[in-house]
């Protein structure tokens, strides 16, 4: 009983000095922690509301609506992705001879053949004698009286037997058409038109293997007896007489 009362009087005296200890570590602890904040406070001085507040605003600050303006515009701009340039895609062409579609050849229009004007000329021709006279410029009744004496009183033939072309009703045709229409044996042109190959008048060319005789225009000889008997020269030649 006594042991135990001595036991317990020591874990008394143990507790109360482990107490005492604890108590001193409190108190130290204490000091330590108010003199952190006291540090702190020399530190930072921390600020009231109003205090914060006023300074929010001396800090801002005030920029131009259309400076605001432009930096939103800007920000919107970064924020949009840039549009990609489109790709083009080449398609390969495929050449079959297989898909050509072919155009069925259409028969050429036939050209109608020209209806070419019948030779205007008066007499029946029987001899085959032609005379061509160019009335284009001249057809005076004087001219006619002149062509009349020179067949039937100089050659002594009738209208039957020569074919007297005025080229002013036979345009179409040049000389050597109508010599070929005509076949005559022998033919005298008075005033052979331009384009025509020979030019040289009282002279007897042959076309076609047959004699002719180119003369002047009719209107020429009619008050030139001199001329006239240079024509008849050359016609007494052509017909051998």
């Amino acid at each position: 009983m006594l042991l135990k009362s001595q036991v317990l009087i020591r874990l008394c005296v143990v507790l109360v000095i482990f107490i005492e200890i604890a108590i001193v570590f409190i108190l130290n602890m204490t000091n330590e922690i108010e003199n952190i904040i006291d540090l702190f406070d020399e530190l930072y001085v921390f600020e009231t509301k109003d205090e914060l507040a006023a300074k929010v605003k001396s800090d801002v600050v005030t920029m131009p609506m259309e400076t605001v303006f432009l930096e939103q515009v800007d920000e919107k701009k970064s924020t949009v992705p840039e549009t990609e340039p489109p790709i083009s895609i080449q398609v390969p062409t495929i050449q079959n001879d297989s898909f050509v579609e072919t155009q069925p050849e259409l028969p050429s229009p036939q050209k109608e053949p020209l209806v070419q004007i019948p030779l205007n000329y008066s007499g029946a021709n029987k001899r085959l004698i032609a005379i061509i006279y160019n009335d284009i410029i001249n057809d005076s009744r004087e001219n006619v009286g002149m062509l009349s004496d020179l067949i039937t009183k100089g050659l002594k033939f009738s209208m039957d037997d020569v074919a007297v072309v005025r080229l002013s009703k036979n345009q179409n045709y040049s000389i050597e058409q109508i010599l070929e229409q005509l076949k005559p044996k022998q033919a005298i042109i008075f005033g052979a038109p331009d384009g025509f190959q020979h030019q040289l008048v009282h002279q007897i060319v042959e076309i076609n293997s047959n004699p002719i005789l180119v003369s002047d225009f009719v209107h020429l000889y009619l008050n030139n007896n001199e001329y006239k008997g240079q024509l008849w020269t050359s016609i007494k030649t052509l017909f051998a007489l």
